[in-house]
């Protein structure tokens, strides 16, 4: 269901920046501003469903416990400074998809999207949050591999050149 939402995304996205010719920095603001209302709105009657062991987390066990994540932010500067860290990557992130969106389309991008998973596995390693496995590279060819197919790196070029040789 969250990859339906997304796809949605980039193509509600491609459409309004092609409609109104939006800069990209004033979307990237917009979605920010949009996101930190909707999770601020949902997050309140989330702290008063109890859900148990099973799915709850924190003290209380709680659906989403708000309080004690600021808490737990207030308390670690580890924490804040993570917090930061990611909103920043994130914003930094979306103004790039935002562009190459406005400026190729939206499944470009989600294509794109795609190559952060290595900089994060490369992150991970760098910082020992996850240990080297060998199918994890490989797995990443074969999605650089899938992302030159359907951008006609490789097909369509060894094609042409397989036809304009002259054959022995």
């Amino acid at each position: 269901i969250g990859e339906v939402f997304h796809a949605l995304q980039f193509i509600y996205e491609e459409y309004y920046l092609s409609k109104f010719d939006l800069p990209p920095l004033k979307v990237v603001g917009y979605e920010g501003i949009f996101g930190f209302l909707t999770i601020g709105i949902l997050l309140w009657p989330m702290y008063f469903i109890k859900v148990g062991e099973t799915f709850g987390l924190g003290p209380e066990y709680r659906f989403e416990d708000a309080i004690d994540g600021f808490t737990q932010i207030g308390n670690s500067p580890a924490i804040l400074g993570w917090t930061f860290g990611n909103m920043i990557s994130i914003a930094c992130f979306n103004f790039a998809g935002v562009t190459v969106t406005k400026e190729l389309n939206g499944t470009t991008r989600a294509v794109l999207d795609n190559i952060r998973q290595i900089f994060i596995w490369i992150f991970s390693l760098i910082i020992h949050w996850q240990t080297f496995n060998l199918m994890t590279p490989i797995g990443f060819v074969v999605l650089i591999l899938g992302i030159w197919i359907y951008n006609d790196v490789i097909l369509r070029p060894l094609l042409y050149k397989i036809m304009k040789k002259p054959l022995d």
